[in-house]
């Protein structure tokens, strides 16, 4: 009820009196319940349209990023910022409603593209002003907390004989569970950190005009960029063929728009490994595994549910056999940039040598090595 107050009296300092409001429901994430469209009438007349969103404990940092982005963007990357509302138990933030020109354009690979490109530039875009509203949130500390709780999900599904995988992987969701703290100190020393999305998936971003905009920005963080790239390369393409068919074209149009070379190296595939892995453990295996579990869930979902799942633990796997090579180099063209030969070796090493980390080597030379990292480095 006192949402609907605040919508309404928000609607009429913008559209002035005499007005209707309807509440249309939209599809939140699991960070977002409680999202509405409110579509203003007068006199049977639609005038207009605009989001409104609750804030929910830390999310608040969303208006933070919305605020940075009106005023630093180089071009548009969100739907506009038109007001929010603090009251004394939530806050709230009201934005434009954007519609989309097309329910699924991802058979079109420009329009993938346009997505990469968005990524690009706002990675490229400095956070200093956000930083300070960023940093509240401890999202290492949730990362860890979320690894375990998918690890005794799985646990207990493996138990009970319904693990999702077509073969077994505790083992290596064990290893990359407990040796997280220092993958993810790899993953961002490869390319330093940079204002994430967060969440970069099909259902949080909208094409119109040539443009691509990013929606629900309340897992915004600082990270590395690659959580973002291949959060958005791995979700279209679990739903869209020609989005996996293009893969490999994805993440060089993403090297290209941030002015590096397109060349996709060992090391540059490794991270994308560890990247693949932290974005699994930061709850999107878990929710699937939830799914699978929940005995009123519909048979569809299940089955989706149970592609998505075996796709995360394939994510896993790999990350963790690169984390076990260290610095091997690939070797006869293996898609996963991880030596099949060199894999069965190292089941012959000891547990301590297993444990010995991930390296993200594999370049001719360690000053080729610094050159590559430090052009990354530096914003598109």
């Amino acid at each position: 009820m006192l949402f609907d107050c605040v919508v309404t009296q928000f609607a009429n300092e913008q559209f002035g009196p005499g007005i209707q409001v309807k509440m249309v429901p939209l599809r939140g994430g699991l960070e977002s319940p409680g999202i509405m469209r409110a579509d203003v009438r007068r006199q049977g007349a639609r005038v207009g349209s605009f989001v409104a969103k609750p804030l929910l404990g830390a999310s608040t940092r969303e208006l933070h990023v919305y605020q940075l982005l009106e005023r630093t963007a180089r071009q548009r990357m969100a739907p506009a910022l038109l007001g929010w509302h603090a009251g004394q138990d939530q806050e709230h933030i009201f934005l434009e409603w954007v519609a989309g020109q097309s329910r699924w354009p991802w058979r079109n690979f420009d329009s993938l593209a346009l997505v990469i490109e968005q990524l690009a530039s706002l990675h490229g875009a400095s956070a200093e002003p956000v930083e300070a509203a960023l940093a509240e949130w401890d999202y290492e500390a949730e990362l860890r907390e979320s690894a375990y709780a998918t690890l005794e999900a799985y646990n207990r599904m493996s138990f009970q004989r319904k693990s999702p995988a077509g073969r077994p992987a505790t083992a290596a969701l064990a290893r990359i569970t407990e040796a997280l703290p220092r993958l993810r100190g790899q993953l961002l020393a490869f390319a330093g950190t940079t204002l994430l999305h967060g969440d970069a998936h099909p259902g949080n971003v909208v094409l119109t005009r040539g443009n691509a905009l990013l929606l629900d920005w309340s897992r915004a963080r600082i990270g590395s960029a690659l959580e973002d790239v291949c959060s958005w390369v791995h979700s279209v393409s679990f739903w869209e063929p020609e989005a996996k068919r293009r893969h490999d074209s994805l993440l060089r149009r993403y090297l290209l728009a941030r002015g590096l070379p397109a060349a996709l190296s060992r090391d540059f595939r490794d991270a994308c490994s560890l990247a693949g892995a932290s974005n699994a453990l930061s709850g999107a295996l878990h929710y699937h595994l939830a799914i699978l579990e929940d005995p009123k869930t519909s048979r569809r979902a299940k089955d989706d549910s149970h592609r998505a799942a075996a796709d995360w633990l394939r994510l896993i796997r790999r990350a963790d056999t690169c984390f076990r090579e260290g610095p091997v180099r690939k070797r006869g063209g293996a898609k996963d940039g991880c030596s099949r030969q060199t894999a069965r070796s190292n089941r012959a090493r000891s547990p301590r040598q297993l444990a010995s980390g991930l390296h993200i080597q594999g370049g001719n030379s360690s000053n080729r090595r610094r050159s590559a990292l430090k052009s990354f480095r530096e914003p598109g």
